[in-house]
C-alpha cells in the first residue's frame, strides 16, 4: 500500500507534455477505495494534512514526525538513564568480577 502511494504522488508529471501535474486528494481517495473501503478518507484527509506540513518544513519532515521523534528520543534517555544507574552498581570498577580476575591473573602468570 505505502509503494502504491508513493508511486502515485510521485508521478506529478504528465508524460505528454512534460508539465507538473497537481495531486487531487479526492482522485487519490477515490483510487485507494479499493484498498482501503471506509478508511480511504480518513488516511487520505491525515496524509493531506502530513503533506502540506511537509512542504512548509525546511528539510520536508512534517513537524508532527520530528516532534514524535523527539519524544521517542527523550524516552529512550530516560530510560537508559534508569538502566545504567542500576549497571553502575554491579560493576562498579573494582574488580569484584570473577572472571576478571582470572583474567588478569592469566596474563600475568603468561608475563612470568
Amino acid at each position: 500500500l505505502s509503494e502504491l502511494v508513493m508511486n502515485m504522488l510521485a508521478q506529478t508529471r504528465d508524460a505528454k507534455t512534460g508539465q507538473d501535474k497537481r495531486v487531487d486528494p479526492q482522485q487519490l481517495q477515490v483510487q485507494l477505495t479499493g484498498f482501503l473501503n471506509k478508511q480511504a478518507q480518513p488516511f487520505v484527509a491525515e496524509l493531506w494534512k502530513l503533506l502540506l506540513d511537509a512542504q512548509d518544513s525546511p528539510h520536508g519532515i512534517p513537524r508532527a514526525f520530528v516532534e514524535r521523534k523527539k519524544k521517542e528520543l527523550v524516552a529512550r534517555r530516560e530510560g537508559g538513564e534508569r538502566d545504567r544507574g542500576g549497571f553502575s552498581k554491579r560493576d562498579d570498577g573494582r574488580g569484584d568480577d570473577k572472571r576478571g580476575d582470572r583474567r588478569a591473573r592469566s596474563r600475568s602468570r603468561s608475563r612470568e
